[in-house]
């Protein structure tokens, strides 16, 4: 395949897999929603690089992304957030993600 077919499966990974995992994880989920934002991003983020560091050797590219790019890493541990947070007070997280 190429970098094409790479870029693709990349981005499978970051927007859908990764997402898919954590919304999985409901014990955590159960702590983001009943806890203040502040404490929720910070268990949020930590979800985040457990899941990447399960890619050391399978991912090798997004997981050198993910620790090497600090703007990178801010921006999706960001995004994910929102993801999870606008669900927040919605009903079931796991027919949202």
């Amino acid at each position: 395949m190429g970098d094409e077919g790479d870029n693709a499966e990349g981005e499978n990974i970051l927007a859908k897999q990764i997402p898919e995992r954590l919304k999985k994880d409901k014990e955590n989920l159960q702590f983001i929603f009943n806890s203040d934002k502040a404490n929720a991003k910070v268990t949020c983020n930590e979800m985040i690089d457990k899941i990447i560091s399960t890619l050391m050797f399978t991912q090798t590219g997004i997981f050198k992304k993910y620790s090497n790019d600090e703007v990178f890493k801010k921006q999706y541990q960001e995004f994910i957030f929102d993801l999870l947070w606008s669900q927040k007070g919605r009903g079931n997280i796991q027919d949202k993600l």
